[in-house]
């Protein structure tokens, strides 16, 4: 049987939308692999998330995996310009817990990753080419516009990566 990943994505998208946690983390898979989908790991880290937050368990285990790669491309929500480090690591320890308000074990993973990030965070550059913080922003601002439509929001943060990267070449 031939394999249509684009097709794939379609109904994952669809699937997505209705709030499904496997949908979810397959389209993490798709996009991690650039598979019907063009390759980005900062998309499939948010998938991957997504699928998280609504308790899929494998999707946790893929961004515990990630460790140190998933850190450095999500640094910019965990690193303020604070006054101290103590300040940033009491802001650090704050957002995981309001950001995984039942799930310690996420709360752990994301202070210990968020730390690392805060203390060796050498680049503002992430793997797509575009500072950190501008991708974080171009992320944020996608979430806010389409809460609920994943495609929209993956959609809109490939658009505005690429429109960033050739308007600063």
């Amino acid at each position: 049987m031939e394999k249509n990943y684009a097709e794939a994505v379609e109904w994952y998208r669809a699937a997505a939308r209705q709030g499904n946690a496997d949908a979810m983390f397959a389209l993490g898979i798709c996009s991690y692999y650039g598979n019907g989908v063009p390759q980005s790991t900062e998309i499939a880290l948010y998938m991957y998330e997504r699928a998280a937050a609504r308790g899929h368990k494998k999707a946790k285990e893929f961004i515990a995996a990630a460790g140190a790669r998933a850190a450095s491309s999500e640094a910019a929500i965990s690193r303020p310009s604070p006054q101290s480090e103590s300040d940033a690591l009491a802001g650090i320890k704050q957002r995981a817990i309001e950001r995984w308000p039942k799930d310690y074990e996420m709360q752990e993973y994301e202070i210990r990753n968020q730390t690392e990030a805060y203390r060796s965070a050498k680049t503002k550059t992430s793997a797509t080419g575009v500072p950190s913080e501008v991708f974080q922003e171009i992320k944020q601002k996608a979430i806010e516009k389409w809460p609920k439509d994943y495609e929209m929001q993956e959609y809109e943060i490939r658009n505005q990566t690429e429109a960033y990267r050739k308007l600063h070449q």
